[in-house]
């Protein structure tokens, strides 16, 4: 005996094109969401290398004594603080 045309298949919330339609918008999300993440991680360590870099110039100019120690305190108070 049937119950109707659709024998039960169709009516669920993640059926046909709405079903679909979904699922790819949160493919679409979490993909965002991956990038946006990956480029925040890659700017902080990227950040994170060019204040090493600019540390070991600083140093190097104290050290040789191209500044005095009051300048390098200063300038690495600077550096820190970003």
């Amino acid at each position: 005996m049937m119950h109707g045309m659709m024998h039960g298949y169709g009516m669920g919330i993640g059926s046909g094109f709405y079903g679909m339609g979904l699922f790819w918008i949160l493919v679409a999300l979490i993909t965002i969401i991956a990038v946006v993440w990956l480029m925040r991680s890659d700017k902080k360590s990227s950040m994170a290398v060019h204040q090493n870099d600019v540390m070991k110039q600083l140093d190097e100019r104290f050290v040789q004594g191209e500044i005095s120690e009051e300048e390098y305190d200063h300038k690495k108070r600077k550096i820190q603080d970003k």
